[in-house]
């Protein structure tokens, strides 16, 4: 009787698991259908609603060209989408890239190198400068922003060597170091510092005399550390300038002569299967969007309203891991590299949780905006040419099922209109004006995340300095207390990580978020070595 039972056990269990896919399916399906027609319904409301904002917006145009010729031009959609807040008094939507050059830092040739290779480079094909917008800076005016020309523009004021590291260097004169310790402090603080009245809002830091700290958990040929003088250029760039793709081609192809590939189409098809795929897009897109803005909102420990956000940042980032071995674990897993690195941010984030005494708040998920290069983005000036999209963080116990949980995600981001549907929501919003996008902007994720694919091989930089490594710290968002980036280059990953005091308060604690995201990644580069469905080892404070 027993064996017989057993052997039903599985039937029944299939049975159960195509009952439930059947009944989620024909849920899905009729909510697709009411809320499709609900936006036919509400369409001629919506636009009656939106023209008046249409026409306001042109006459605001209209009439700053007549009266205001110190205005260049209104700020383009996606430009003021990440750029909604006053960047002299807050510092939000900042992207932070930070490079370790090998040398001493010559401050006159790194100006006149980048006069030479990014101020001074035109667009072949109507000669006008690729970069003159690092030359302006945002004016207020009808309720709109514009773009306005810096007076006495001058590259000694936006690079520089960085005022707090030199200060430390003249206080411990005896040291005459910023080791790692030192600079992820001062970059904390440098992290929330807004930028000068009338000024463009970029600026490149230099910190002389920089020491990286010797790996102690990922330790390896990837991550050896060769002696000799460093320096840091840490390039603070407000996203409303361009986007983290155009930061990046300008380091690594204007000032390193690294060939910066361009990304291409990721669906491509006949007329009649394009005009299918949209119609697709339509029907399927306002279902999706009500998931997305209020099905996959966060609620846990870390998700905080802005006004509980206390606008203070502490920055650190993981030590290198060497990225062949998550390749390897890619192919051998059949899992992407992104739900990698969200499983061992997701293991990290609980380890931690567990070992500051907070396992009983753990929650089985987390969420993540993920901003990423939209396939026809040019990868020439400074744009902003992005779309977004929400991937899951896992959280739970065993590692194999995150993995699957987080390729699941990124799998279904793929499917979901969304990508297409987020990247035609700036212009929609932002013609009403800044006052009234700031309202309806509000992610409902716990954090903000992205993945950089950096230089692959060593090169030599400002045709001096040889890179020795490259980090990203992405901005946080008043909606968002964390945010994570990914960043891959010169065969090693860096997960660097800004996260608001409200949800992490000290700088030991950080440290430690820190060292057990390093432990989990060592995890997963052991997954060959290990059974695959053991529960992980939750870290602990010693």
């Amino acid at each position: 009787m027993s064996r017989s039972l057993n052997e039903k056990g599985p039937t029944t269990a299939r049975s159960h698991n195509w009952a439930r896919k059947l009944f989620h399916t024909l849920a899905e399906s009729v909510l697709i259908a009411l809320f499709f027609f609900l936006f036919v319904v509400t369409l001629p409301l919506f636009v009656l609603i939106v023209l008046p904002f249409y026409i306001y917006k042109g006459m605001v145009i209209l009439l700053a060209k007549i009266f205001r010729s110190d205005l260049v031009h209104i700020v383009t959609a996606r430009d003021i989408f990440v750029g909604l807040r006053d960047v002299t008094k807050k510092s939000l939507d900042v992207v932070h890239t930070v490079g370790t050059y090998h040398g001493e830092p010559d401050i006159d040739h790194i100006r006149t190198t980048f006069q030479a290779k990014v101020m001074e480079e035109r667009d072949i094909k109507d000669g006008n400068l690729l970069y003159e917008k690092l030359t302006y800076f945002m004016k207020s005016w009808l309720g709109y922003r514009f773009w306005s020309r810096e007076s006495n523009f001058s590259l000694h004021e936006h690079i520089r060597f960085f005022e707090d590291t030199e200060h430390l260097l003249m206080s411990q004169p005896e040291q005459n170091v910023v080791t790692e310790e030192d600079f992820l402090k001062v970059m904390g603080n440098l992290a929330t510092r807004p930028f000068r009245q009338g000024m463009s809002p970029w600026e490149i830091l230099i910190v002389r005399n920089f020491v990286p700290s010797k790996p102690k958990i990922h330790i390896g040929e990837e991550t050896k550390i060769n002696e000799g003088p460093r320096f840091i250029l840490i390039c603070r760039m407000h996203h409303s300038i361009c986007d983290g793709y155009c930061v990046f081609k300008m380091f690594i192809n204007n000032l390193g002569g690294v060939p910066v590939t361009r990304i291409s189409p990721s669906w491509t098809g006949t007329f009649c299967s394009t005009i299918m795929t949209s119609l697709g897009m339509l029907v399927l897109s306002p279902y999706y969007q009500f998931k997305q803005i209020f099905l996959d909102a966060d609620r846990n420990i870390w998700k905080f309203s802005p006004s509980q956000m206390t606008n203070k940042w502490l920055t650190v980032r993981s030590e290198k891991i060497p990225l062949t071995g998550l390749k390897n674990i890619s192919k051998s897993r059949n899992v992407s590299l992104t739900a990698l690195s969200n499983t061992g941010l997701g293991g990290g984030i609980r380890a931690f949780l567990k070992g500051t005494d907070q396992g009983d708040k753990i929650p089985e998920i987390m969420r993540s905006t993920l901003p990423f290069q939209w396939k026809t983005h040019p990868l020439t000036g400074l744009v902003n040419c992005w779309t977004f999209g929400v991937l899951t963080i896992p959280l739970g116990p065993c590692l194999q099922h995150n993995l699957q949980t987080a390729e699941q995600s990124i799998m279904s981001l793929r499917k979901s209109p969304n990508t297409s549907t987020n990247f035609s929501l700036p212009p929609i919003v932002t013609i009403a004006p800044v006052s009234l996008c700031k309202i309806m902007i509000k992610p409902g994720v716990t954090m903000m995340s992205s993945n950089f694919p950096g230089p692959k091989d060593p090169h030599q930089s400002f045709d001096r300095y040889g890179l020795d490594d490259i980090t990203l710290w992405l901005q946080l968002h008043r909606e968002a207390g964390v945010a994570v980036a990914f960043l891959t280059s010169l065969d090693n990953l860096r997960v660097a990580v800004t996260v608001d005091k409200r949800i992490i308060p000290t700088q030991e604690k950080a440290d430690y978020l820190a060292f057990c995201v390093n432990e989990e990644f060592k995890n997963i580069l052991d997954m060959n070595h290990v059974n695959e469905n053991m529960e992980q080892d939750d870290a602990k404070i010693v």
